[in-house]
């Protein structure tokens, strides 16, 4: 019979067996261009390509409806937001009146759907 230290190190071992490797990651390429929405690994160098970058339907806006997770900055512009990115439950957004301004990743539930036109 294997005792409780026994046990838990043989599940470490298990756990890390079935880690993932030093195997190179699927990063953003350096930079990243939709439309004339520039996105480079400067501004988020923890992005990957699993986001999916499309150019801003400007007939869907969107306003946030919480400021928090150090997106409190952006609380001081115009509350109209564009959607250019999506993944996991986050959104990208730019500014519908600055396009220079970007939010890279906020939670989709904080932004909700005020207009949209077909």
């Amino acid at each position: 019979m294997m005792n409780l230290r026994e046990d838990h190190v043989q599940n470490k071992n298990l756990k890390l067996e079935n880690e993932p490797r030093n195997e190179p990651r699927n990063e953003l390429k350096n930079e990243t261009r939709v439309n004339d929405i520039k996105v480079t690994r400067a501004d988020k160098p923890h992005m990957t390509d699993e986001w999916t970058y499309f150019a801003p339907n400007v007939s869907n806006t969107v306003e946030i409806i919480v400021f928090d997770d150090g997106n409190e900055k952006y609380k001081y512009y115009t509350n109209r937001w564009h959607v250019f990115g999506k993944w996991r439950g986050k959104v990208a957004l730019v500014n519908a009146e600055n396009q220079t301004i970007k939010i890279h990743s906020i939670s989709e539930w904080k932004a909700i759907v005020i207009a949209s036109y077909p």
